[in-house]
């Protein structure tokens, strides 16, 4: 599944309705579902299909790899914004107002995906660089401005999309899956977050 950005902008609207449950306790619990919410949307993400099925060089004739990639790549291991968490929950309980190291903290987050994988048993290892940090502050600014919820729901998950899917995996060698290995000498694999 891939990501969804209105699944996170109406979970975040319905949390901060004030009107209707689920509602937070207080800001830490707030800051929390935020966090949780960002992390299922981040569960969806997927990445590009490795581009070509593996070679078996040790082969007496270097041989292809019959079943070849799945039609997609995820992460190896779930991603979760927890550096992004942790300081979303330090600004809301400290009522700073100053959402900045939360983008900074999402952007270290993202580069903990060190590793892809696809259902066919393809994988490869390397780094993932977000480009383009969330402003927060953009979207709490709307309701400092006296905007709607809505405003700050749709800021919000418009900011965290538009980081997300400004990451960038790279793997470090060839992808591969048992003695099957990419075929040289073709570029290291590479993926937006989508």
């Amino acid at each position: 599944m891939a990501l969804d950005k209105d699944a996170l902008e109406r979970k975040i609207r319905d949390l901060l309705d004030l009107n209707k449950d689920p509602k937070a306790a207080d800001e830490t619990d707030c800051a929390t579902k935020i966090s949780e919410y960002v992390d299922e949307y981040l569960a969806d993400i997927e990445l590009n299909a490795f581009p070509a099925p593996g070679i078996q060089p040790t082969a007496p004739t270097p041989t292809p790899d019959p079943t070849g990639p799945a039609p997609k790549a995820e992460p190896s291991a779930p991603l979760l914004a927890a550096q992004f968490k942790v300081d979303l929950i330090s600004v809301m309980t400290g009522k700073s107002g100053d959402f900045t190291t939360c983008g900074v903290k999402f952007v270290a987050d993202m580069a903990t995906m060190a590793a892809v994988s696809d259902a066919n048993g393809y994988a490869a290892a390397g780094a993932s660089v977000c480009a383009t940090p969330p402003n927060i502050d953009a979207a709490f600014n709307k309701g400092k401005d006296g905007l709607s919820h809505e405003e700050v729901a749709k800021e919000l998950a418009n900011q965290i999309h538009t980081a997300t899917t400004a990451t960038v995996f790279t793997a470090a060698g060839p992808y591969a899956k048992a003695a099957f290995v990419q075929t040289p000498p073709t570029p290291p694999y590479t993926s937006p977050f989508k």
